[in-house]
C-alpha cells in the first residue's frame, strides 16, 4: 500500500491525469496497476494570491490610524467574514479565526474567501476604493507592475 501522508500532484491533459514531477511518479508507481484507486482531486493553492492577500493587509496597515498588528488585522478580518470557529463556554461564546495556511484551505476556498476580503475592504475598510485601484497598490507594494 502506498504512503498517502504527502499529496500526489497531478496534472490534467484532456481526460487523463499525469505525474507533475518524478517523486509523484514514484508515488503513483506504489499503487497496484490497473486497480480502481479513490481520489479526492482539489486545485493546488496559490502561493501569488496568498502574497497579493498579505500585501493588501499590509496596505491597509499602514493606513490605520491606530496601532494594530497585521495578524491582529487579519485575524479581525477572518472573524468579520465569518471565517472562524465558535468556541462555547459558560459565560459565552468565542470566536476563533480558522486558518488560511495551505494545508488548511484549498484553492477554491481561498479564491471565495479573497473575493469576500476585496468586497469587505470596497464597503467597509476602504469605502470608494476600487478593486483594481486597491490591487494595483498591493502589486507595487510587492515589487511587481500593476
Amino acid at each position: 500500500m502506498a504512503d498517502d501522508s504527502r499529496p500526489l500532484l497531478v496534472k490534467r491533459l484532456g481526460d487523463r491525469l499525469f505525474p507533475v514531477a518524478p517523486m509523484d511518479a514514484d508515488a503513483l508507481v506504489k499503487f497496484p496497476s490497473g486497480k480502481p484507486l479513490k481520489c479526492k482531486l482539489t486545485q493546488n493553492r496559490s502561493a501569488p494570491r496568498l502574497r497579493l492577500y498579505w500585501s493588501m493587509i499590509g496596505l491597509i496597515h499602514e493606513n490605520l490610524d491606530r496601532e494594530i498588528s497585521e495578524e491582529d488585522l487579519h485575524n479581525a478580518i477572518k472573524v468579520r467574514l465569518g471565517f472562524f470557529t465558535v468556541v462555547p463556554f459558560k459565560s459565552g461564546v468565542e470566536k476563533v479565526p480558522k486558518s488560511i495556511a495551505f494545508d488548511k484551505m484549498e484553492e477554491a476556498e481561498f479564491a471565495r474567501f479573497l473575493d469576500a476580503f476585496k468586497r469587505l475592504v470596497r464597503e467597509q475598510i476602504i469605502p470608494g476604493i476600487g478593486t483594481r485601484a486597491f490591487e494595483n497598490a498591493a502589486l507595487e507594494m510587492m515589487g511587481e507592475e500593476a
